[in-house]
């Protein structure tokens, strides 16, 4: 049977025209079906003998039958087709499901592998320009280095004296060149270089001996010399007592010399209080008067402990 048939029998029987113009035919041969197996009861029916509504007219029983079984099948197919579609709906929203987690797995790693190649990017463009910048810093070291040398060295090259030979005047010497030092505001990693060019040549050739970092040092480069230059206390003693004018001095440079002998020996000696001072002194009087073997002992005993009075 066709589906306009199927139509004009069921709006025939009773149904409503827009309703079963919206059905599609598996609804329509449902629908017919079930008007066949149980037509409706009209508001007033006339009844047949016995109370039994008959069958429709036209059909026999054996149809009637027929259009059930049909019916049945066509149910079950139905929920079969409906069974189908829900599965390969079911199936393609898993299927979606994990080709988003996939795709969302995806986009994170690749999210992650950028961030870590802008980490790693950012940490050697650092590396980079820390280096750059300590490069820059070293270059204009260098140059601020050796153009303030030369700065200091134009105006000092008239005031800074040269070391003399005597190594009784080594620590004047060094004195008098850091009073310059300080009176001229002289860089602290500048007083090296601008003192080696003033030793004597003995100073000089025992400085080959230091290294770089130690020679770029003048605290390490003054104690070095001071040491392999270093008077016994007797030598400065004597220097004290022997000290001449020269005729070049005047009496403030002479009367300076004189002082500085007399402390490098109170130095040398350990003399730091008045109290030593006075002992050291009255012991220098006293071994003047002793016989020569008295005196030898007191040398050694002054090696030893020091030497006081009551010695």
């Amino acid at each position: 049977m066709s589906t306009e048939r199927l139509r004009a029998r069921l709006i025939k029987a009773g149904y409503d025209e827009d309703d079963v113009f919206e059905m599609d035919r598996s609804e329509l041969l449902s629908t017919y079906a079930e008007y066949l197996l149980s037509p409706p009861i009209p508001e007033s029916p006339e009844k047949a003998e016995g109370g039994v509504v008959p069958p429709a007219a036209g059909v026999s029983a054996e149809e009637l039958e027929l259009k059930r079984q049909e019916l049945e099948l066509r149910k079950e197919e139905l929920q079969m087709q409906r069974e189908m579609r829900k599965q390969k709906e079911e199936r393609r929203e898993e299927d979606l499901d994990r080709q988003r987690q996939r795709d969302e797995l995806e986009l994170q790693r690749r999210e992650e592998e950028n961030q870590r190649r802008d980490r790693e990017n950012d940490i050697r463009e650092m590396e980079l320009q820390r280096q750059r910048a300590k490069d820059e810093a070293e270059r204009k070291r260098q140059e601020s280095m050796a153009g303030q040398t030369r700065f200091y060295g134009e105006a000092l090259k008239h005031s800074l004296p040269k070391m003399g030979l005597d190594p009784i005047e080594f620590p004047s010497y060094f004195a008098s060149v850091e009073n310059l030092f300080s009176l001229y505001e002289v860089l602290p990693q500048l007083h090296s270089k601008l003192l080696i060019p003033m030793l004597n040549e003995r100073s000089k050739s025992l400085l080959a001996k230091l290294p770089k970092e130690r020679l770029d040092k003048y605290v390490e480069v003054r104690d070095y010399l001071l040491r392999e230059f270093k008077l016994t206390a007797e030598q400065y003693r004597e220097r004290y007592r022997t000290a001449v004018k020269s005729l070049t001095e005047t009496y403030t440079i002479f009367g300076s010399r004189v002082k500085n002998l007399f402390l490098y020996y109170l130095q040398n000696r350990k003399a730091k209080t008045v109290e030593q001072v006075i002992d050291l002194l009255v012991s220098d009087r006293i071994k003047e008067t002793l016989v020569l073997l008295a005196f030898d002992m007191c040398l050694v005993l002054k090696e030893q402990n020091g030497l006081v009075p009551k010695n």
